[in-house]
């Protein structure tokens, strides 16, 4: 009986112990949060990151990112697609936007992403480069599904990159009031243009991310990766 006891509470320690890891790091966080640190909506909790300022702006049509206002989209060549997401692609940095965090167990952080191009240096995301990462995989399917090919990207990582968008979105819980605005054609309606935003200054967050880059190369968030390893 008494051995059954000690078993049982050694097979329960390590559940306990998650559990109880778990609960202090969301009070940390909590901590941080609510009044005990400066951070602002999105802000990096451990104050690795620093902050950025905030900008008033208007989204507006973009032409860059998105030419074909109005036009027939089954007639637009294949070229100019793919310069397109091209056009998308390097708005974030080489790379990624990866960040070398050497005292990453200091912090409150999971394991950081440890690539062998890099030499094994613990590594972490800025989440925002992350998210467009995932947009513009997203976007990149779907012109490959429309030109009748088959799917370049695993169909797991394409719904991570739809789920880990709602999340995001539902994170930063935009309260902003939008309006209808008519387009050329009757019928074409475009929702959210013209009304008046706060914004985090985007140029701001991408010269720092350019700044301490950890890597170099294009796309490495693509690149096969393992997680921890000896430090």
């Amino acid at each position: 009986m008494r051995d059954a006891i000690v078993l049982a509470t050694l097979l329960a320690f390590p559940l306990s112990f998650v559990i109880i890891l778990t609960k202090h790091t969301n009070n940390a966080v909590r901590h941080s949060v609510e009044g005990h640190s400066p951070i602002g909506l999105a802000g990096e909790v451990n104050g690795i990151v620093p902050p950025f300022p905030s900008t008033s702006k208007t989204f507006r049509h973009d032409s860059i990112f998105w030419p074909f206002k109005d036009v027939d989209l089954a007639n637009v060549a294949e070229s100019k697609w793919n310069f397109i997401v091209e056009e998308w692609r390097i708005i974030r940095p080489f790379g990624g936007g990866w960040l070398k965090v050497d005292d990453w167990d200091q912090h409150i952080l999971p394991r950081p992403v440890r690539l062998d191009v890099t030499k094994m240096i613990p590594m972490y995301s800025i989440s925002i480069f992350h998210q467009l990462h995932c947009l513009t995989a997203i976007f990149s399917e779907y012109l490959t599904a429309r030109q009748g090919k088959a799917p370049e990207a695993d169909l797991s990582h394409t719904l991570h990159c739809y789920d880990y968008l709602r999340q995001t979105v539902m994170c930063h819980g935009d309260s902003t009031l939008e309006y209808v605005a008519e387009g050329r054609s009757q019928e074409t309606l475009e929702y959210g243009y013209e009304s008046p935003r706060v914004c985090r200054d985007f140029n701001a967050v991408l010269n720092y991310a350019w700044k301490h880059n950890a890597v170099k190369m294009r796309d490495l968030i693509e690149l096969q990766y393992k997680v921890g390893g000896s430090k």
